[in-house]
């Protein structure tokens, strides 16, 4: 091999490696934002049951509707994938 085919590997090889941790970097800040998001999303639904709780019987059904409504879009969200 020569020289300039070597190098040519190097910078391939050195290349390559960048966009690996690249993608590695992407990757951990999408976990984030989704770990982040499940967060918000558990503290959204432990409020709703606080209020649920604490509201008079008659009302309870609608929000129990609301409450599987929402459940339901974060099934979809999984079985899809987290999409």
């Amino acid at each position: 091999m020569e020289f300039t085919e070597l190098n040519q590997l190097c910078e391939d090889i050195l290349a390559f490696r960048r966009d690996i941790a690249e993608l590695k970097r992407k990757e951990k800040q999408e976990k984030k934002k989704k770990k982040e998001e499940d967060r918000k999303k558990g503290e959204e639904i432990r409020k709703a049951v606080v209020v649920w709780v604490s509201s008079p019987l008659n009302s309870r059904s609608d929000w129990l509707l609301g409450l599987f409504k929402m459940a339901a879009g974060v099934v979809i969200r999984i079985q899809d994938g987290g999409a």
